[in-house]
């Protein structure tokens, strides 16, 4: 009999244990089951009234958990406000971008207004009237401040020339005299020695090649190739065959000038180049009245042609 009571036995103490237990866990003040739970505000104070039974923030690392993870949203949060920043950034950036083509637009503004300002008026010298090759206009005056004479000037293709004979009498140098010359008409007749200096500053005795650049624009710009004298000739002062100006070079007939006179006026026009042939002879470009082409011939340098200034 008692044997068969000890199983009863063992089984009735192990349901006394689990019971014990059981109440244990249920009386832990933050099981919400228990029969202690605080029902505050469901987490524990760590401002409490001191009485012991409250678990305080220094005595419960556990505690600490609800605060840090509390923490975590106000860090995370502030991931959004940095990031904020982003957009701000790039907008400044645009904003410096829109300045930066608004400064370029202001660049481009006042550099068109060079541009305007450049190639609208005729430009002057030092004192007055210096052509520019950005030019627009194709003519004006150029003031010769050595003696104060005034030349009409063209601009042809990328060239800028003398629109008429040079009319200077240098303190040296050998060159005709206005007393029995027209000068007026025709401008001066120099030697060559003489015609390679007296152009003003700024302004040059023109090359073979300078001279080659004047009739290959026009014979190209005209079509004609065998026409450029007749298209450069004035269209008065030949005796016969004169031209038609259409370029604004007023080519006219100066003649050829010795030391014991002159020749040819209104029917031979010859102006010096740059260029030499040899030591006693150089190169000269010429019109005839009976032709409608220039072409080169080479004279003594001590004959005496018109000059036309070339600018530099």
């Amino acid at each position: 009999m008692v044997l068969e009571k000890i199983p009863l036995f063992v089984a009735l103490c192990l349901a006394l244990l689990l019971f014990c237990c059981t109440q244990v866990e249920r009386d832990n003040p933050y099981d919400p089951d228990g029969v202690n739970y605080n029902f505050g505000d469901g987490e524990p104070s760590s401002d409490s009234d001191g009485d012991g039974d409250e678990p305080s923030s220094s005595s419960e690392p556990g505690s600490l958990a609800p605060s840090s993870s509390s923490l975590a949203p106000s860090s995370s949060s502030l991931a959004p406000s940095s990031s904020s920043l982003a957009p701000s950034s790039s907008s400044l950036a645009r904003s410096s971008s829109s300045l930066a083509r608004s400064s370029s637009s202001s660049v481009r503004s006042s550099s068109s207004l060079v541009l305007i300002s450049s190639s609208s008026v005729a430009p002057s010298s030092s004192s007055s009237l210096v052509p520019s090759s950005s030019s627009v206009a194709t003519t004006g005056i150029f003031l010769d401040e050595r003696d104060l004479r005034r030349y009409r000037w063209v601009k042809i293709g990328t060239q800028i020339w003398f629109a008429e004979n040079l009319n200077f009498a240098p303190s040296s140098g050998t060159f005709i005299s206005c007393d029995t010359y027209n000068c007026t008409t025709y401008g001066r007749l120099y030697n060559w020695e003489t015609a390679m200096t007296v152009c003003p500053s700024g302004w040059h005795l023109p090359s073979q090649a300078e001279w080659n650049t004047l009739s290959s624009y026009v014979q190209s710009t005209s079509g004609c190739s065998s026409c450029d004298a007749m298209l450069l000739k004035n269209t008065n002062g030949w005796s016969n065959g004169n031209g038609t100006d259409q370029y604004g070079f007023s080519a006219l007939p100066g003649g050829i000038g010795f030391s014991d006179g002159f020749r040819g006026v209104s029917e031979d026009g010859k102006w010096w180049s740059a260029d030499e042939y040899d030591s006693d002879h150089a190169y000269n470009w010429n019109m005839y009245y009976y032709r409608d082409y220039a072409g080169w011939t080479d004279n003594l340098k001590s004959f005496w042609f018109s000059v036309r200034c070339l600018q530099d």
